[in-house]
């Protein structure tokens, strides 16, 4: 994509953050377990990686 180019996405914030919701209780609470956003065409990905599981 070239620099200064954006694009607007249009969508459902509830499904959003519900999607995020799931994902943090994945994450936990260490340092780098984060929530990640990937925007791919027209497709969302929310996703966590746990760096231990209990």
């Amino acid at each position: 994509m070239a620099s200064g180019t954006f694009i607007i996405i249009t969508l459902n914030t509830n499904q959003l953050l519900k999607g995020i919701d799931r994902a943090c209780l994945f994450a936990g609470k260490g340092k780098n377990n984060n929530v990640k956003l990937e925007i791919k065409d027209t497709k969302i990905k929310i996703y966590s990686q746990a760096s231990e599981i209990i």
